[in-house]
């Protein structure tokens, strides 16, 4: 089974689909609400909007993407109340349909840590694109140095895993053109503003 096809069918069953318990949000809540304010908002990855549920009535705009066509419907069918604010897309973060300069504010809330390694450089690569210049790029991941077993790639709890630490992510980001300015860590996750 590939890493897509493990993502898509861990997302695509409906036992799964259930909001993320509120602490595990902590982390993303705090690096996202100062950089989302009356901003353009691209959200790498929607499965339960809680962030798009918390926030996006603060952005100017908000558009939101999944790989996985199941993830889209339920967002758009299960969350009408978002119709006014959000712009649900089926696309992949690898290839983003939007111009160069499109966004004030990228968010990676975990997302990218479903990708293979060099699939997420070019994610990097394509964020960088969209971001505006001087815009913020929001990046949370799972903390490699958290977890014993030192396993960089899992199948598990979310389908394909990678983990990363840091140090690592820190040179991904700063060998694509990013400034990090802001770090937080809450052991199992930790995340990263950005400026591009």
């Amino acid at each position: 089974m590939t890493p897509d096809q493990a993502v898509r069918d861990w997302y695509a069953t409906p036992a799964n689909w259930v909001p993320h318990e509120p602490h595990a949000a902590d982390l993303d809540n705090d690096l996202v609400a100062p950089e989302i304010l009356n901003k353009t908002v691209l959200n790498l990855g929607c499965f339960y909007p809680n962030t798009e549920l918390l926030f996006a009535h603060r952005a100017y705009s908000w558009a939101a993407i999944d790989f996985t066509p199941e993830v889209i419907q339920r967002c758009q069918r299960d969350f009408p109340e978002l119709k006014t604010y959000v712009d649900f897309f089926l696309m992949s973060m690898t290839n983003l349909s939007w111009g160069a300069s499109s966004f004030d504010t990228v968010l990676d809330l975990s997302s990218g840590d479903h990708l293979l390694l060099d699939d997420y450089k070019q994610t990097l690569k394509e964020v960088k694109r969209v971001l505006r210049r001087g815009g913020a790029f929001v990046v949370v991941y799972a903390n490699l140095d958290h977890f014993p077993d030192g396993q960089t790639d899992v199948y598990g709890q979310w389908g394909f895993e990678r983990r990363t630490n840091s140090k690592d992510m820190r040179k991904m980001l700063e060998n694509t053109g990013f400034t990090i300015v802001r770090e937080e860590s809450n052991n199992v996750r930790s995340g990263m503003v950005c400026h591009g």
